[in-house]
């Protein structure tokens, strides 16, 4: 089966009778069974027979966060083993499991996400990705599986790009590297199946799309998952933009520069570049910078480049003179607090007119000016804790402190002035941060337990609000220059990502979808009995 390549329409034909035998649901249910859970390999020496095993699982449906669980089955025996993510990676959609097994072959069975009880089936006997062999004495390096979404089903495969999880176990395991250091005898038993195409196919239709900003030319960009960046084109057209990496893109950030019109920045140490006209994004060597989860890079050719890079809750800046092989030095260095309910962390970072800012929700924003490497500072609302911010196109700064409670800044941060906001029925409450849109008014969204929401707008400083769209879904709404508003499916509830825009707030336009309509016409004639192998 042919996915089709980044940034083109899919092509035409794919091998779907074999997808309706290796797919399974992704349905919130408790796992059942009575699998051993594997040891730690550091915690005692391995016997002959037995082996250090590795996996990394990135994940491509929003349906879940991160797989945590993964159960494999040895043949001949029937046994059943739970391998659990054991290094805790700064990823949005990645983990990494380490754990020790007996010689044997073996199958996978199951993935869970412990978070929220989910759990997703895998195929029936060896499906797409085939047995692996486990040999005593010697490591077992799996490389990485992808789980993809078609629509309401979800496959797993084998990563052409990730054959090996030695830099991710050296870069943020290092002390399960000597492992795997020696000689690997086991791993999978065929090559990778003719017909999985899984990863390419995830990589054309991304599962989120995250920091979402500007070219002067009307370009819309956002970061996604699998080494993908979604572009949109002043008309309308969204391409995915790959890369050889599959870490999760964060952040994009327009350039001036001979070799590149854009910078991203990515999970796992990535940084890339784009060349205007091309189609595709290629690697920046990052020198000595430290690896982690580059949340975003900002500055230019004449005042360096300075990268946010998290590793578990602290985030530091660093800073380099020079982009490619860059010789990075510590600039700020801050401990981050996770939101509560979210996986994501207190901690936003953006470009100004003259250098960058930067908060961690509490007390301050720190600003620096590139021209003169001046630090300076803005208050923030006293005995506050914030949990979203947005900046408008028009420079409105907002921040959103708590339920109904949000404040708004027209000069940096220098002053602010607190918009309380009140909603009577429907159970609707605001989530995200307001925005401004070019006419002076406000918006903001309103989610309720069924999983709709509604775009709120008021024209006079948020005094009143009024019902502007009702949606049957949960979304989020981001203001731009270029399309008055874009439209993105909200994380964990959905199972396609969708990006729509609109001009009045009334009537939207859907101009892309992970959503697999071939797929699902081929389904409809299998049920009726009309369609082909």
């Amino acid at each position: 089966m042919r996915f089709g390549n980044i940034g083109v329409v899919m092509s035409t034909r794919i091998s779907f009778l074999k997808l309706s035998l290796i797919c399974g649901l992704v349905l919130p249910v408790l796992l059942s069974g009575c699998a051993t859970t594997v040891a730690d390999p550091l915690a005692a020496p391995l016997t002959a027979e037995q082996s250090a095993v590795a996996v990394s699982i990135t994940n491509n449906t929003t349906t879940a966060y991160k797989f945590d669980e993964l159960t494999v089955r040895r043949l001949g025996t029937g046994q059943e083993f739970l391998l659990k993510a054991s290094v805790k990676l700064s990823s949005r959609d990645t983990n990494l499991f380490i754990g020790v097994l007996p010689a044997g072959e073996y199958q996978l069975v199951m993935l869970r996400d412990d978070s929220i009880s989910t759990t997703l089936k895998l195929q029936d006997g060896p499906g797409l990705t085939g047995n692996f062999r486990v040999v005593g004495g010697a490591p077992t390096d799996l490389g990485r599986l992808i789980v993809a979404p078609i629509n309401f089903k979800a496959l797993v495969g084998r990563s052409s790009r990730v054959l090996t999880n030695f830099p991710l176990i050296r870069n943020f395991a290092p002390a399960y590297a000597p492992l795997f250091e020696k000689e690997q005898l086991g791993g999978w038993i065929g090559p990778r199946h003719a017909d999985d195409n899984i990863e390419e196919y995830a990589r054309s239709r991304p599962g989120d799309a995250e920091c979402i900003t500007e070219t002067e030319g009307g370009l819309v960009l956002a970061g996604a998952r699998l080494g993908t960046l979604m572009l949109r084109q002043p008309g309308g057209k969204w391409l995915a933009l790959g890369s050889t990496s599959v870490a999760a893109l964060n952040c994009a950030l327009p350039v001036k520069l001979p070799n590149a019109d854009f910078l991203v920045a990515g999970e796992f140490g990535t940084l890339l570049r784009h060349e205007k006209g091309e189609a595709a994004l290629r690697q920046v060597q990052t020198g000595d910078l430290p690896a982690g989860n580059l949340l975003r890079i900002i500055g230019n050719s004449q005042s360096g480049w300075y990268v946010a890079n998290q590793r578990g809750q602290t985030v530091t800046l660093y800073h380099s003179p020079e982009l490619e092989s860059g010789k990075w030095t510590e600039v700020r260095r801050d401990h981050v607090d996770r939101l509560l309910g979210n996986f994501e962390y207190r901690y936003w970072i953006w470009p100004t007119a003259n250098g960058l800012a930067y908060t961690t929700g509490r007390g301050a924003i720190q600003m620096l000016d590139f021209a003169t490497k001046r630090w300076d500072t803005v208050a923030l609302p006293e005995k506050e804790a914030f949990s979203g911010l947005a900046l408008s196109p028009n420079g409105m700064l907002a921040m959103r402190a708590g339920l109904e409670r949000h404040y708004v800044s027209h000069d940096g941060g220098k002053h602010w002035a607190q918009v309380k906001i009140n909603i009577e029925g429907g159970g609707y409450v605001d989530v995200g941060s307001l925005q401004q849109r070019a006419d002076g008014s406000m918006v903001f969204v309103g989610q309720n337990l069924d999983h709709k929401s509604i775009l709120f707008r008021s024209r006079d400083q948020g005094r009143t609000w009024t019902a502007e769209s009702r949606f049957r879904f949960r979304y989020r709404v981001t203001v731009l220059k270029s399309t008055p508003m874009l439209r993105t499916s909200d994380d964990n509830l959905d199972y396609f990502m969708s990006l729509s825009t609109s001009t009045d707030g009334d009537y939207w336009r859907e101009e892309f979808s992970t959503y697999d309509r071939e797929y699902a016409k081929w389904e409809e004639e299998r049920k009726a009995g009309k369609s082909a192998p």
